[in-house]
């Protein structure tokens, strides 16, 4: 089984400029994210999230650990596939 984070599309169609849908997390009535425990066997395929970046620098403690915590919205990346994942270490 897996955590899950849920994201809800941000607009209904994909941004104009990328071609990608933005995304945001789903969060309940306190603000909280809306998380689900669900099987490995129900994936389909994975997700690759690109941060929407403002005009402005990031600040130092943003980092790939950290910004799916911080950041308020992503692109959903469809040209990601299956080879995304070869480099992983097994």
């Amino acid at each position: 089984s897996a955590l899950v984070q849920k994201y809800i599309p941000f607009d209904n169609e994909p941004d104009s400029v990328t071609g990608m849908w933005l995304v945001e997390p789903e969060v309940d009535s306190n603000s909280l994210p809306v998380l689900s425990i669900i099987p490995l066997s129900s994936f389909v395929r994975g997700a690759h999230l690109l941060p929407r970046f403002g005009a402005e620098f990031l600040p130092r403690h943003i980092t790939c650990y950290n910004s799916l915590d911080l950041m308020s919205a992503f692109y959903l990346n469809k040209w990601a596939d299956h080879h995304s994942f070869e480099l992983l270490p097994r």
